[in-house]
């Protein structure tokens, strides 16, 4: 079963959204040619970051949640990365039609086993009308459904650090 989990951190400080693309695409478990991104200058992180403060400043909306960060993760040994990257991109594409979003695949290994999973970095704020992507259950619920459709499996919304939150 696939599943889509959402870190639960708030990401209100500066340097939030950094922090998150920086890991997202530069982390040791990343493939630097399975890095993908909808309606940000990507050049490199800087221009990535400064793209999507440039949204939020447009629409005066610079306080509060600076980024939303989910992962997708898939059955352990059941994906390669490039299937995985196809996956993704897909979803980044439904989020891009509204919200600026970086992507990464990520491939560890756990027990021997390998466990490619994607972590896609989400401006809140609409880079068309400043309409804030919340992140709740309506959007993962959404997410998770093209996602399902893709995999042809089912799929399961995690909140990360709240036990009770699982759709």
């Amino acid at each position: 079963m696939a599943k889509i989990i959402v870190n639960s951190g708030e990401y209100n400080n500066d340097d939030a959204i950094e922090n998150v693309i920086n890991y997202d695409i530069n982390s040791s478990y990343t493939n630097q040619n399975l890095v993908g991104s909808n309606n940000v200058l990507d050049i490199d992180v800087e221009s990535m970051v400064d793209t999507m403060k440039m949204t939020q400043i447009c629409f005066n909306k610079t306080t509060g949640r600076q980024i939303h960060h989910i992962e997708l993760g898939f059955k352990e040994e059941s994906i390669s990365s490039y299937e995985a990257y196809s996956y993704t991109k897909k979803i980044s594409e439904f989020i891009g039609q509204t919200h600026q979003n970086v992507f990464a695949i990520h491939k560890r290994t756990y027990n021997k086993k390998n466990y490619v999973h994607a972590h896609i970095a989400i401006n809140p704020i609409g880079f068309r009308d400043g309409a804030v992507f919340e992140g709740k259950r309506k959007n993962y619920a959404e997410i998770a459904d093209i996602l399902k459709d893709l995999l042809d499996e089912e799929v399961t919304v995690i909140f990360k650090g709240n036990k009770d939150n699982i759709i």
